[in-house]
This record gives C-alpha cells, sequence and structure tokens, in this order.
C-alpha cells in the first residue's frame, strides 16, 4: 500500500527505492520476449535487495515477516530465492468468534463463514503442493492448537524455521499460557442452533477428526489458561 511504501522508504531511505530502480531498468533490458524465468529471476533480485536492506538496518541473520501474504496465495513465494513460509490453521469454530468480536468486517453467517474456511484451505493445499515441484518443501502447515499446547511439536517448527541454528532468546517472545486462553472461544460465543449448522457444514472425515482433536486440545488448554490466572492472581 502508499501507506506502507511512505514508511519503508523513510526508514529505509535509498536502499528502498535504489531496488525498485535497479528492477524497472532489468525489466526494460529485458524486453517484452522474455520467458518468465527470467523475470522471475529479477524479482528474485529485488527481494534479495530488499531483504539485504533490512538486515543491515537490523542487524539480523534471518528476516521474519508476519501475515506476509494469505496462505491460499502461495504462488507468491515465486518471487523469493530463499522463503520458507509457516502457514497456521485454527479450529473453525474460534476463529468465527474470534472474528464477529474483533473484525469490523466480518459479516458472514457460521454456515457461510465454514464454506469460506474450507475453501481456502482447499486453495491452500493444492497451491502448496503446485509449489514444492517447483519451488521444494518451503511450506509448513502449523496447528495453532497444537503448537500452543505441545512443546515438541512447537520445538520441531522453529527448528524448521530457523534451519536448526534457532536463536538462543526465541522463547522469551512466546507465552503458551496466554495464547491457550484463545483456544475454545466458541464455547458459551455460539449459540446451540450456530454450533449444530457449523457442526453440519465441518462434516466431512478430515474435518470430524481434526475438531475431535482440537476439543481434547481444548480441554488441556482450559487447564493451562487456568493455571495462568491463578498465578496472575498469586504475584
Amino acid at each position: 500500500s502508499a501507506v506502507s511504501a511512505r514508511w519503508l522508504t523513510r526508514e529505509m531511505g535509498c536502499d528502498y527505492t535504489r531496488a525498485f530502480r535497479r528492477m524497472f531498468r532489468l525489466l526494460v533490458a529485458a524486453g517484452a520476449d522474455q520467458e518468465v524465468v527470467s523475470v522471475q529471476g529479477v524479482l528474485h533480485d529485488l527481494t534479495d535487495s530488499l531483504c539485504r536492506s533490512l538486515q543491515k538496518r537490523e542487524g539480523k541473520d534471518v528476516i521474519l515477516f508476519n501475515n506476509a501474504i494469505f496462505s491460499h496465495n502461495l504462488d507468491m513465494l515465486e518471487v523469493c530465492r530463499n522463503a520458507r513460509l509457516v502457514s497456521v490453521y485454527r479450529d473453525p469454530r474460534d476463529q468465527f468468534v474470534d472474528r464477529r468480536a474483533n473484525d469490523k468486517n466480518h459479516w458472514m453467517p457460521p454456515v457461510r463463514f465454514v464454506d469460506s474456511y474450507k475453501l481456502r484451505r482447499e486453495r491452500f493445499d493444492k497451491a502448496r503442493k503446485r509449489l514444492a515441484r517447483t519451488s521444494g518443501n518451503g511450506v509448513l502447515k502449523v496447528s495453532f492448537e497444537l503448537f500452543v499446547l505441545n512443546e515438541p511439536y512447537r520445538d520441531s517448527v522453529v527448528d524448521w524455521v530457523f534451519d536448526d541454528d534457532v536463536p538462543e532468546r526465541w522463547s522469551l517472545h512466546f507465552a503458551p499460557e496466554v495464547s491457550a486462553r484463545n483456544i475454545g472461544l466458541y464455547k458459551g460465543s455460539l449459540s446451540d442452533d450456530e454450533l449444530k449448522r457449523m457442526k453440519r457444514a465441518l462434516a466431512t472425515r478430515r474435518m470430524t477428526d481434526s475438531l475431535a482433536a482440537v476439543d481434547r486440545l481444548a480441554a488441556s488448554a482450559a487447564m493451562l489458561a487456568d493455571g495462568a490466572g491463578l498465578q496472575d492472581r498469586q504475584s
């Protein structure tokens, strides 16, 4: 967006504009009849240049983007030479409740939301397989509930992201007992009718098994969150 570009120009200065000037020169030099592979090389050069600028500015070895693209638009990863993407998925019942409470643009009724959720998951799975054929296995699908509640699972995700070179202080930025409060939100928030409608709309073997597993995790989450609340009251 224009707002983001203005902020980046202010923060990065000539390093930001130089990368795009170089991209335009390379594209013009390539001509209109160049193959897609050649254009992809130009885009690789652009993203490499921008990431190097961020690394220089921040003094970091790894650049981490939060919510950089929608998971069903994985094809955008082809503009990066060496990227890894973590796609986090949640219990759709919790996701619906969360969006209804906090997203001013939320408008979907429960069943329409489930249809949209399943469509996005299907598009993600197809795009992930397609990308794996052309760019390798640079995409990891992660369960939010498992990441919060299962420490070995969480460690395996972090190892994958950092290619086993994990920063010593990474765990200081994550509090599982706090994130656990976002699991099981739908209980007490959805009416019986809404819950029944969502359950019917989600009624595939895969989704039914997944939700059953999430419900078991949610019971653990409740105990973890209660423990955090007790600790807060005692401190």
